[in-house]
């Protein structure tokens, strides 16, 4: 006896079948299918859809990514769709969303859909760490510059007190007393641009990450 099979039942049988982690692949397929592919029933479609999607960000397409990520948040809605394959696809693009703005550095963006991700969460640490994460990306750089001369400082300062400790001490008294005021002066000035360091990252950072928090409640 002959079975007549599903052209496109074999497609998506196709599809599913391609390594999840090759996501090349998965790109290639869908877009040599994609006609073919947008007559499969509603469920396949959208689970092809998603792991396109996937693939696509897989791969640091974030802009072609973020052209697909809104219409299956919006057919996640519309449909009913809450799973695929055991994931949750509005929390898991929502989160890629976020993270693909921020990648392109569009922060306002990705705070926008980090807020809305903590919210839809039940306000979940993971997604206010993420939301932490873009606040710190947007830092101005002379921040990070000083936390890095903050290092700086305290590694001269080690190494100084290790080597008056070690030999001036013991050999070279009169050098020793100019260390001792060097180091003073290393002190005021790695505390000094630590405060400052600490200041800014509250003031871009945290303040804001307190704000945006309390809004959410």
């Amino acid at each position: 006896m002959k079975f007549n099979i599903n052209p496109l039942s074999e497609l998506y049988s196709n599809f599913r079948h391609i390594r999840r982690d090759d996501v090349y692949a998965q790109i290639r397929f869908y877009e040599r299918h994609a006609d073919a592919l947008s007559y499969l029933n509603s469920e396949e479609h959208f689970t092809v859809c998603c792991y396109y999607a996937n693939a696509l960000f897989a791969a640091e397409d974030f802009e072609r990514y973020l052209l697909i990520a809104p219409e299956i948040l919006e057919k996640s809605i519309v449909d009913n769709i809450q799973f695929v394959d055991g994931t949750d696809v509005y929390l898991d693009h929502l989160e890629k969303m976020s993270i693909a703005y921020l990648k392109l550095k569009k922060y306002e963006s990705a705070i926008k859909i980090g807020v809305q991700l903590y919210n839809i969460s039940g306000r979940a640490k993971k997604y206010k760490l993420l939301l932490k994460r873009m606040l710190k990306s947007q830092r101005p750089k002379i921040i990070l510059d000083l936390f890095a001369v903050s290092l700086c400082l305290g590694l001269i300062w080690t190494g100084s007190e290790i080597a008056s400790l070690l030999v001036l001490e013991a050999f070279y008294a009169n050098a020793a007393l100019i260390i001792d005021m060097l180091q003073n002066i290393l002190v005021f000035s790695l505390f000094g641009s630590l405060s400052l360091a600490m200041m800014g990252h509250y003031f871009y950072v945290g303040r804001i990450l307190r704000n945006l928090i309390n809004k959410a409640q």
